[in-house]
């Protein structure tokens, strides 16, 4: 081999190792204060085997419906699919899984588009748009971020003693307005309301997190021009690994906290049980309370008034409801009232 030869040898495998480092950037942590890049909320797993990926939204329609709707990667040979989530008023959930072949998934890493059979989500951080032709939902839903995207700090959690897993999460429109027309088992309407969106992934099974993750909080809060998204992850005693607590509060464009710390003294989340709910004084539910303590002080109750469903044996449970909340900052205090969806997990008895 001449001098030349070597000489373009080691670029060639400079360019393919500086190439390899910077497609990383799709999988791995982003350490930057900088805004959330759309790129953020397209396709970060890279096919590793038992890898999965989700883009959640929820929401609360004007006329009381509340909806979840998730969609799911898949890597051969799993089926890539869609969830869907509705309670009308009063009304029991309908809940589906709508399964497609491998081959039916495509995604993008530039942004968030994702295409299930003829099925399309796509977004650019400031505007989604879910297009549907399930047999139980067709149509068009519409959400417009009303509050900053939010990448919590360690946002890719590795945990200790768990072989470099990892599970990420981008809350992406912490807050929404919703609009559209859907037609929902054969009922067309046109609809509005409010919605969130965020984004997870990892490289491990859900089977394989349940043995990391003990026990899980999430939840977030729309009211008026607020909006607040929360998260505790107490993990299994064999992960060695603190309490992860992250907590966003942003009012309008600006986001006032931007917490993600472990066994933080400034956090602080509470769960009760109460039994005085208006339609059923026999149904036992719960009640969250959250405080934070810092230059802005916060209290938060999150009073649920229906469980929307249990899912996996009652180990994850769905609850949406009301939340009073009382805020001091150093320019004075003020309460408000909002609406909460908020879930919790317990995989302890893994």
């Amino acid at each position: 081999m001449t001098t030349r030869q070597f000489q373009v040898c080691v670029l060639t495998i400079c360019a393919v190792l500086t190439s390899a480092l910077l497609s990383k950037k799709y999988f791995l942590a982003v350490e930057t204060e900088e805004p959330v890049q759309k790129w953020e909320d397209g396709m970060r797993t890279a096919g590793e085997e038992e890898a999965f990926e989700w883009w959640y939204f929820d929401g609360k329609l004007d006329d009381g419906t509340l909806f979840v709707i998730i969609w799911h990667t898949a890597y051969p040979p799993e089926t890539s699919s869609i969830s869907v989530a509705f309670t009308p008023p009063d009304e029991e959930t309908f809940l589906k899984r709508y399964s497609f072949p491998p081959d039916q998934f495509q995604g993008s890493r530039e942004s968030c588009f994702v295409k299930i059979g003829n099925n399309v989500l796509e977004g650019d951080l400031n505007n989604y748009r879910q297009h549907f032709e399930l047999e139980d939902l067709k149509g068009d839903l519409y959400l417009e971020r009303t509050a900053p995207s939010w990448r919590p700090r360690n946002n890719i959690r590795y945990y200790t003693g768990a072989r470099g897993k990892y599970f990420a999460w981008l809350p992406a429109v912490p807050a929404g307005k919703i609009h559209g027309k859907i037609s929902f088992k054969g009922e067309e309407k046109e609809v509005s309301g409010i919605g969130y969106h965020d984004h997870n992934w990892a490289n491990m099974s859900w089977v394989q997190l349940e043995t990391i993750i003990g026990k899980r909080y999430w939840g977030r809060v729309i009211a008026q021009d607020y909006a607040i998204v929360f998260s505790q992850v107490v993990f299994q005693k064999k992960i060695g690994s603190p309490a992860s607590n992250k907590f966003y509060l942003a009012q309008g464009d600006k986001i006032l906290i931007d917490h993600s710390a472990d066994h933080s003294p400034s956090f602080s989340l509470e769960e009760k049980t109460y039994t005085d709910h208006p339609s059923n004084s026999q149904e036992k539910l719960p009640e969250l309370t959250i405080r934070y303590n810092d230059n802005i002080s916060l209290s938060i109750k999150l009073k649920s008034e229906r469980m929307l469903l249990p899912f996996y044996d009652n180990k994850y449970l769905r609850y949406a409801g009301i939340a009073d909340v009382e805020l001091t900052t150093p320019e004075g205090s003020k309460n408000f009232r909002g609406d909460c969806l908020w879930e919790f997990a317990d995989y302890t008895g893994q």
